[in-house]
């Protein structure tokens, strides 16, 4: 008797399954089969830029320093909140390696891992589309999403193909084929992909900054400038668009076109901290400190944690010979970052160079809690 509940409990499961996934293939399928495969609003575009920035930000800041285990923690977040679930897992497997007694990389690496899983749940639900629909070119293009949103670029490229194959004409399919081959290194590939896509959807602002990004990558900067002049002619109320339109003009040392750029960028966004930010950096590298302070302490007001802008407007009030106000900036990293030992190197330079020893040996033992060999340095350099 056991025996047939327990058979008639597993035909029931396996029912019961059977019929989630026709609902879900069914509500795959009756798609419209014309327009990009996802959603494309204004406020989702505008959100996907700021994480994207957000990304850019966090990417930048384990180059600058890879030993921060909370930065590549943050790089980790950023990348979850796009939907790259593996390379979120290496970021936080990374700062869990270079601290392992940080509790927030643990748990961002166990979300990460079961949104891994989920992709592989949608990937499976495409992979059926295809095969019940082999001659729907959006379908194939949802699949190729699935397997890049899954990290998984190289085995996207083949679906992306096979959606142009069946519809040449398929500006939407021609983009996103773009993205794996950036990923994976194959930069010809990509600025052919970006160029069909704005051949076929010249109005597109997206296709022509994708454009710009590929001449970029192969240092074939006039031509990328052109693209991004392209996208901002087409967006011009777009802040991300002017910012890396500037980092355009930079590239070709055209730096007062850089600087207008930039400015605009700030003028359309001026509550982004991160804006402020890189606008002072263009002054600082001008020897515009002044400026530069300006547009730094204008990012640490909007964003009192921004440790990496108080960092360097310490920097600044330091090639000022402000050095009480370089002290206040440092002191202000060293509470945001207590373990970061460049943080306290800093400040313990801005004391010597304020002429108070004291302060310096408190430096000195902190680091030596840290680092004693990072210590040792910065007294040996100290003493000379």
């Amino acid at each position: 008797m056991d025996h047939k509940r327990s058979r008639t409990f597993r035909i029931l499961r396996w029912f019961f399954a059977l019929v989630f996934i026709v609902i879900l293939l069914r509500g795959l399928l009756m798609r419209p089969t014309e327009g990009p495969a996802y959603d494309d609003t204004e406020r989702q575009n505008e959100a996907l830029k700021a994480l994207d920035k957000t990304l850019k930000t966090y990417q930048e800041a384990v180059h600058l320093k890879p030993g921060d285990a909370e930065a590549w923690n943050n790089l980790g977040l950023a990348y979850e909140k796009l939907g790259r679930h593996h390379e979120a897992i290496k970021a936080h497997q990374e700062a869990i390696n270079l601290k392992p007694s940080l509790d927030a990389a643990w748990d961002n690496l166990n979300a990460a891992s079961r949104d891994a899983v989920q992709d592989q749940e949608k990937l499976k639900a495409y992979q059926e589309a295809v095969l019940i629909k082999p001659g729907d070119a959006e379908a194939w293009n949802n699949l190729g999403n699935a397997y890049t949103d899954a990290g998984m670029e190289d085995k996207a490229i083949k679906p992306y193909l096979e959606a142009i194959r069946i519809k040449p004409s398929y500006a939407e399919a021609w983009n996103n084929l773009g993205l794996p081959y950036e990923r994976i290194g194959w930069e010809h590939e990509a600025l052919k992909a970006w160029q069909n896509a704005v051949r076929l959807k010249p109005g597109d602002a997206e296709y022509w900054r994708n454009l710009s990004g590929a001449y970029k990558a192969l240092k074939r900067n006039d031509e990328a400038l052109k693209a991004y002049q392209e996208a901002v002619r087409l967006k011009p109320g777009d802040a991300e668009y002017w910012r890396n339109l500037s980092g355009a003009y930079k590239a070709l040392k055209r730096n007062d076109e850089a600087l207008k750029a930039y400015q605009e960028a700030v003028r359309l966004k001026p509550g982004d901290a991160a804006l402020w930010d890189s606008l002072g950096y263009i002054y600082h590298d001008a020897g515009r400190h002044h400026e530069a302070l300006r547009a730094f302490g204008e990012a640490v007001r909007i964003d009192p944690g921004y440790a990496a802008a108080w960092d360097i407007l310490g920097s600044t009030y330091g090639k000022l010979g402000r050095h009480d106000e370089e002290i206040q900036a440092y002191q202000e990293v060293v509470r945001l970052k207590p373990d970061d030992a460049d943080a306290w190197n800093n400040l313990g330079n801005a004391y010597a160079r304020q002429g108070n020893p004291g302060k310096v040996m408190e430096v000195y033992e902190k680091l030596k809690q840290l680092n004693v060999d990072r210590a040792d340095k910065f007294l040996d350099r100290i003493a000379r």
